[in-house]
């Protein structure tokens, strides 16, 4: 053995040694490749290709611009839930998804490879037709399409009418006849809601739509119809929130006014029949009046009380008695009061100073002077109409005292009533105001 060695067994191939393998083995590497390029060519044409649509909508402040204050201005605190989130589910509801099946004809399909439903316009399908099968045969010059019993002819481009369903033909297609199928109106939103996505940008109030379908032009129908149709509901709802609540308030301000016309005809009535403009006043005028009465009543009980007694001492006689009797008589300032009573005082007072005149001093006149004993007669003729005079004008007090407790105790009976009176008004005058209020508060 040298002193070289072997390259063991397990070492990796040289480059030169792969390029050799190729050469050698070229032609099969070649047809594999053709093969696997073929292979994706095939797949490539047999699939269908997809496209996307997308819209954009932004859920700003314009219903609250159609609807004013009735939506609130800001969302509520306490309330947990995204009105984004809300409104994104809401693009996705059966409503809307149903409005675009009805608007693009969803429900007719074709089941005919050659035959897309991309080739067919004026599509309606009535939301309650059933399962059921349409043949269609193609002509130069028009189109033959059979439902059931029902048969239409229509040239290109004019609508084919089967009553349930209709579409038109917008040009001779490749095919001599297709067979059309529709599917119910439920089937067909849910087959749209597989398809359309709708996603709400984080942080915004921009939400994306978007469709995928291998036909273009319908991809771009379904978003384009979905927003719109999505929008016009928005506003619908809007517009109907506001009609409803403008309707509840006129009935409300209808109800409202006609309470208070009401309670305002029960107050003016009220206050008719009581004679009064304010129950409060009539209570206040009704307490002076008592008052303004029980003082006058204790003056005339005063002056009453002095003649009486004036009348007592002159009835007793006696020229002590009398004497008193007139002091008294003079010093009342009740006296000014009854004019006979006056008069026939200054006539006693007069004459009495005449007969002291006429007894008194050096030439006083005899007891049997003429004059003397007119006099007296005079005097004692005086003092007989003076006590008459009292008398009558005691009798005057006693009927003017009862007079006026008649008075107060009728006054007092009133006073007592005028209590509920005014409660009552309080009442009305409350429920006035109150309706007043409401009404003001419905019409702003």
């Amino acid at each position: 053995m040298d002193g070289g060695y072997e390259r063991p067994a397990g070492d990796s191939l040289s480059l030169g040694q792969v390029f050799g393998v190729i050469r050698r083995r070229y032609r099969l590497i070649l047809l594999m490749t053709l093969l696997g390029i073929a292979s994706g060519a095939y797949l490539a044409l047999k699939t269908p290709a997809s496209f996307r649509a997308m819209a954009t909508i932004r859920l700003a402040g314009e219903r609250r611009a159609l609807t004013g204050e009735i939506e609130s201005p800001t969302p509520d605190p306490s309330r947990t839930m995204d009105p984004i989130l809300s409104l994104a589910q809401g693009v996705r509801s059966t409503t809307v998804l149903g409005a675009v099946v009805d608007s693009l004809g969803l429900q007719l399909n074709s089941a005919t490879p050659d035959f897309g439903i991309n080739k067919l316009d004026k599509i309606w399908v009535s939301p309650n037709a059933a399962n059921d099968t349409i043949q269609v045969t193609f002509y130069q010059n028009g189109v033959k399409a059979k439902l059931a019993n029902r048969e239409s002819r229509a040239r290109y481009g004019d609508v084919v009418d089967l009553g349930s369903v209709k579409f038109a033909v917008t040009a001779v297609p490749d095919v001599a006849n297709a067979t059309l199928f529709v599917i119910p109106r439920q089937m067909a939103a849910d087959k749209l809601m597989n398809g359309l996505l709708v996603v709400p940008r984080a942080g915004t109030d921009v939400i994306d739509v978007s469709f995928l379908s291998s036909n273009p032009r319908l991809a771009q129908r379904v978003v384009n119809t979905t927003v719109t149709v999505f929008k016009q509901l928005s506003i619908l709802t809007a517009k109907e929130k506001s009609t409803r609540r403008r309707e509840f308030l006129e009935a409300q301000l209808k109800q409202t006014d006609s309470m208070l016309a009401r309670a305002q005809s029960e107050l003016a009535s009220f206050r008719s029949r009581q004679q009064l403009a304010s129950s409060q006043d009539a209570l206040d005028r009704r307490q002076t009046d008592i008052m303004t009465l029980e003082s006058r009543r204790a003056e005339l009980e005063a002056d009453r009380a002095t003649f009486g007694a004036l009348l007592t001492q002159l009835k007793k006689g006696g020229e002590a008695n009398e004497s008193e009797a007139l002091r008294a008589l003079a010093s009342s300032p009740a006296m000014a009061e009854n004019p006979a009573v006056s008069n026939y005082y200054r006539q006693l007072e007069v004459n009495q100073y005449k007969l002291d005149s006429m007894t008194t001093g050096p030439w006083r006149a005899a007891p049997t002077n003429p004059d003397l004993i007119q006099l007296k007669s005079l005097i004692a003729s005086t003092k007989g109409q003076l006590r008459q005079a009292v008398s009558g004008h005691v009798s005057t007090l006693d009927a003017r005292i009862a007079a006026l407790r008649k008075l107060g105790a009728q006054s007092g009976a009133s006073l007592q009533i005028l209590p509920a009176i005014a409660e009552e008004e309080a009442r009305l005058t409350g429920r006035v105001q109150s309706l007043t209020s409401t009404s003001d508060e419905v019409r702003r």
